[in-house]
């Protein structure tokens, strides 16, 4: 039996469940950079963050879209883009799972939704980092098109005192640039 779950275009109401869902996977300490405490969400925070995304106002190249499943937040995918002119093009992905939701399809699921977004949005690139222990969304991403750009070794130091390197992956999509 196939897990069910909905994606759509994240609303305000998804603020809730998305401070769940972030305060979960931190609480985890294995796959974001943030540790507990380190990234304050009040909810109007991120209202207004779903508020500057497409279509809610927001511009073209900036998405955040929620996988939904029993009326709970079980996934997100955020699409954000370069700070410049000369690279706001590029929109630079995360992604959550909840962990419970994790190998059921929830994160291909989100992604193929931000690619098919793409192709009528103002972005013509997609990229992201991933921890390059992280085995599972390595391959999740590359069997999505996205290959490896880079590597930052030793970028994050974990509390126990080991170092992780960060991938760098990208895409290239859509046609039309800002």
């Amino acid at each position: 039996m196939t897990a069910s779950y909905s994606i759509d275009a994240a609303a305000a109401s998804d603020a809730p469940g998305l401070i769940a869902l972030r305060t979960g996977v931190v609480a985890e300490g294995e796959f974001l950079v943030s540790e507990a405490g380190e990234f304050p969400a009040s909810l109007d925070a991120v209202i207004a963050r779903v508020r500057m995304t497409a279509p809610n106002g927001g511009p073209p190249n900036r998405c955040m879209f929620v996988a939904r499943a029993r009326f709970q937040t079980v996934g997100v995918i955020e699409v954000q883009p370069g700070a410049f002119r000369r690279n706001r093009h590029v929109g630079h992905i995360e992604v959550l799972v909840r962990a419970d939701w994790r190998g059921k399809g929830v994160g291909r699921g989100l992604l193929e939704r931000v690619l098919s977004w793409s192709t009528t949005s103002a972005v013509t690139k997609l990229s992201l980092a991933v921890y390059a222990h992280n085995m599972p969304a390595i391959a999740l991403y590359r069997s999505c098109g996205f290959t490896e750009e880079g590597r930052r070794v030793a970028e994050y130091r974990f509390p126990d005192g080991s170092f992780r390197d960060d991938l760098l992956m990208a895409r290239t999509v859509g046609s039309t640039p800002l």
